[in-house]
């Protein structure tokens, strides 16, 4: 699923800007004949300016969103005969149609059904005289 970030507080943001160039001219101007040694004080300029702009990140509250399907509009359904009519043996093959159908179908751990299962709700049906639900 894809996602990305909104910024739910857009109101904010040029509230947000004018703070930060405010703290940023204020840094700079407490900073400029400090006692510290030049490569401290760029440490310590530029870790306060990471904590202000984590918490304007808070002012403008980000969210996180991805795109799902609504419940019921990724349906898939796998239908299987299980009629009399399965049991028969075409000529030729050593295999009933059900053994055939039963060896597509088959399905381990990472196969096609997990896969459809990502991005279907898939439902399992057999069916003869009349339609069954099932698991497998």
């Amino acid at each position: 699923m894809l996602g990305g970030v909104v910024i739910s507080a857009r109101d904010w943001f040029w509230v947000a800007g004018l703070f930060l160039a405010g703290f940023v001219a204020l840094l700079a101007w407490g900073y400029r004949h400090g006692p510290l040694e030049s490569g401290v004080r760029r440490a310590c300029v530029a870790l306060r300016i990471l904590g202000v702009l984590s918490l304007l990140g808070c002012l403008l509250e980000p969210m996180a969103t991805r795109s799902r399907a609504r419940p019921g509009a990724n349906l898939l359904a796998i239908l299987a005969d299980n009629s009399a009519g399965m049991q028969v043996r075409d000529r030729a093959e050593s295999l009933t149609r059900a053994e055939v159908q039963a060896r597509l179908l088959a399905d381990g751990p990472g196969g096609w059904g997990d896969a459809l299962e990502e991005n279907f709700q898939v439902r399992r049906y057999f069916f003869d005289a009349r339609l069954h639900s099932t698991r497998d």
